[in-house]
């Protein structure tokens, strides 16, 4: 795409990518901008399908009559599948299907798509299809989990539910999971010093810790215990370690 857009004078968002995969075993060419990438996830859920790979140069030139590089929608001998930001687009520049060709000001009505579908990777700057405004990337990390079972334990259960009909159904299950250690390591990322870790009280395990060096030692256990009754009073939440 660099490489054509410099010959074109023109910018990779001016483009439209034809990419020619293998799904499943049939052929598909899948319509991207050129400034975004397929993203094969999204394609595995729209299709239900299982497998899908690049289509090797043979295949390429049998749906296209052009070497690999010129591939484009208008003539493509193979289903055609667009993603919906290419639907807003006009004027743009794709492969001719014909050696050392392109076509330019294509237009939706020059070509036929099987469907139209989200099958472009995010990235930032796209535009949030719910609120409009433009996405952006921040770091995060995983505190927790939904597995979706659907029916498979239900109905190995025999659990169903009856619907307003009467009928029987088997319930749809899920389960949460909240890992502990990965939730302590998230708090422990953003609240440290050069000590170590930095407890937030409202999840510190305690805010005083009392320590008595030597249990042996009764003027060390009677302080320590002076120290810990004096906290409970004062309504502090306090450990008092005396092993």
């Amino acid at each position: 795409i660099e490489e054509v857009a410099a010959f074109f004078g023109k910018e990779a968002k001016d483009f439209v990518k034809t990419l020619v995969y293998r799904v499943d075993g049939k052929t598909y060419a899948f319509l991207v901008k050129g400034d975004c990438e397929l993203n094969e996830t999204k394609v595995l859920k729209l299709l239900g399908a299982l497998n899908m790979e690049l289509a090797d140069f043979a295949e390429v030139e049998r749906v296209t009559h052009a070497k690999v590089g010129f591939a484009g929608p208008i003539g493509i001998e193979c289903e055609v599948i667009m993603d919906q930001q290419v639907a807003n687009m006009k004027n743009f520049i794709t492969g001719a299907n014909q050696t050392d060709h392109h076509y330019k000001n294509v237009n939706l009505k020059d070509f036929s798509v099987k469907m139209t579908a989200d099958i472009a990777q995010v990235k930032a700057g796209d535009v949030c299809p719910v609120c409009g405004a433009p996405l952006n990337f921040d770091k995060g990390i995983e505190v927790g989990n939904t597995f979706k079972l659907g029916t498979k334990y239900a109905e190995a259960l025999g659990l169903q539910y009856q619907d307003v009909n009467n009928k029987l159904h088997p319930v749809v299950m899920g389960c949460y999971g909240f890992g502990l250690g990965r939730a302590m390591a998230a708090v422990v990322e953003q609240h440290n010093d050069e000590n170590g870790i930095k407890w937030p009280v409202s999840i510190a395990p305690y805010e005083v810790a009392v320590v008595i060096v030597q249990s042996k030692d009764e003027e060390q256990m009677a302080v320590g215990n002076q120290l810990y009754d004096a906290f409970k009073e004062a309504g502090i939440d306090v450990l008092l370690d005396d092993r």
